[in-house]
């Protein structure tokens, strides 16, 4: 099915990857009760795709997020569940530190290549229009299979703002429309999530005077 707008359609076609076997899962642990307060290992050198999972007393050691690369979402965790993960979406260097004792207790994930299974991979053609946007914005993505499908906006500092999608949606071509009248004008990014596929776009707001 074509969808045309008034004529004018902003199609994003974005390449969507499998996280397949060549992604890798790295641990990085630290106290549960006593012993040295420090992340082990505290440097890591990774790939986009991976999977950083942090194992610890988090109630006693709350994960806390320093600087990272533009438009991702921010780390951090201080509940009570003993692990929190995070998968790497861009290239770059992300910091984190224990929010009780950044002074001892902090690390770095420096970040590469992709790493993803080359050999198995899908198209998911993500459209947006209108992009800019002014007070609203459709969605339209083709989902290769059926499934669960979240979609978060974080403004440039990673906080999350808006909720856009999060529930079952049927393969092929759907559709999401979503408000952004209570938006600031900036750069916005989008985080898609269904199953093992996983994209980030950027999408601005910009507002009439």
């Amino acid at each position: 099915m074509n969808i045309v707008k008034n004529g004018f359609l902003v199609a994003l076609l974005l390449t969507c990857f499998t996280l397949g076997s060549n992604a890798t899962t790295h641990n990085i642990t630290f106290p549960t009760s006593g012993g040295p307060a420090q992340y082990v290992p505290n440097t890591l050198n990774v790939a986009v795709g991976d999977t950083i999972v942090w194992q610890g007393k988090f109630q006693s050691h709350p994960l806390a997020s320093g600087a990272t690369p533009n438009g991702v979402p921010a780390l951090g965790y201080s509940g009570g569940d003993p692990t929190y993960q995070y998968v790497i979406t861009k290239e770059g260097v992300y910091e984190f530190h224990c929010d009780f004792h950044p002074s001892i207790m902090f690390g770095t994930i420096t970040t590469t290549s992709a790493s993803v299974n080359l050999g198995v991979q899908s198209a998911i053609a993500l459209l947006n229009y209108p992009n800019p946007a002014g007070s609203s914005t459709s969605f339209h993505f083709n989902l290769p299979t059926a499934g669960n499908v979240t979609m978060k906006l974080f403004d440039i500092k990673g906080n999350l703002v808006a909720d856009i999608l999060n529930g079952y949606r049927s393969s092929g071509e759907n559709e999401v429309s979503f408000n952004t009248s209570n938006l600031a004008s900036g750069t916005y990014t989008c985080k898609f999530e269904s199953g093992a596929y996983l994209i980030t776009r950027q999408i601005v707001v910009v507002k009439n005077k």
